[in-house]
């Protein structure tokens, strides 16, 4: 219970001091745009308005669309008291790290994958649809919210390739083939201090044999974070690690370059264009009384209370 009035406590307590309204942002000087990376140059985020359960989030055109974080930058709008009550459209505090996301199907996604252009795979584990290849890990980010959000140190790319007809003839065990005869690995990369370079690492889909080596990217830069799979200056990835099926609900978009799992952190909204839509509903909305809640069933009470105040008459 604590957990859950905090929050709201401290919405009510700071709602006075960021009371000033979207419009007195949009009019404030410009503020210097941040720099970008290469990993980031354009956003994958469409224009719109979304939300999920606690917040709204707003996208306009030639802002964060750009893949920069300018004046205009991102509004939120926050759901307090169980969505009875829509907070005003506040800035999002600009953020030195780009924000990355993905619009999938009308969702936006903060965990996705980007295909490998670069990856090298061995003979007769080529690719063999669309769906398959090296997806690396795109996103850092655990939310959009008013404060820059805190960075993963941890991320995974997963590999998919279709099985090989001669790793059957050379007596795999059954339990390492997937029901698709696909070979899925699972490679951790983690937050280092080294510089970014394009470089790549390997590890050998059959023990032993070196026609069996699969190339993948050593480095990820996402901002100015930079993640690797192997230790140190070395080139061989450390534990990738086989598993029988990608996790569930796989998403991709049109030409198979991006993917992301389950369901969306939020849904594009089909009712609002923008700044100026998302503000009169949130009118039309803090506009309605809801009438207070009542017992389901009278409240009635205790017989000795009545017993005790007819003594006190008597």
């Amino acid at each position: 219970m604590k957990k859950i009035l905090f929050p709201l406590i401290f919405s009510l307590l700071t709602l006075p001091i960021f009371s000033q309204s979207l419009q007195d942002n949009l009019e404030a000087e410009p503020t210097e745009v941040a720099e970008v990376t290469e990993t980031a140059e354009k956003s994958l985020i469409e224009k719109g308005v979304y939300e999920n359960v606690n917040k709204f989030l707003v996208f306009e055109e030639n802002d964060i669309l750009q893949g920069k974080n300018t004046e205009k930058g991102i509004a939120e709008t926050v759901k307090i008291y169980y969505g009875f009550f829509y907070d005003g459209q506040f800035q999002i505090e600009k953020d030195p790290e780009p924000i990355t996301a993905a619009t999938l199907n009308n969702g936006l996604y903060l965990e996705y994958y980007a295909k490998s252009e670069k990856s090298i795979f061995p003979k007769g584990y080529e690719p063999l649809s669309e769906n398959q290849g090296y997806f690396l890990p795109a996103s850092n980010m655990t939310d959009i919210a008013l404060s820059p959000a805190r960075r993963l140190e941890k991320l995974y790319g997963y590999l998919v390739l279709p099985q090989n007809q001669a790793e059957s003839e050379v007596g795999n065990e059954a339990e390492n083939q997937t029901e698709n005869q696909e070979i899925i690995y699972k490679i951790e990369y983690w937050l280092t201090d080294q510089e970014y370079q394009e470089a790549l690492a390997y590890f050998y889909l059959e023990k032993g044999n070196e026609e069996s080596k699969v190339q993948l990217e050593k480095y990820i830069q996402i901002g100015s974070y930079v993640y690797t799979c192997t230790v140190g200056r070395r080139t061989l990835i450390r534990n990738p690690q086989r598993i029988q099926n990608l996790p569930e609900n796989q998403v991709f978009n049109e030409d198979f370059s991006l993917m992301a799992f389950g369901d969306p952190n939020f849904i594009k909204s089909t009712e609002f264009e923008g700044y100026e839509s998302l503000q009169d509903e949130i009118e039309k909305h803090n506009a309605i009384i809801n009438p207070p809640r009542f017992a389901v069933r009278p409240i009635k009470e205790p017989s000795i209370y009545k017993f005790l105040e007819e003594m006190e008459i008597k």
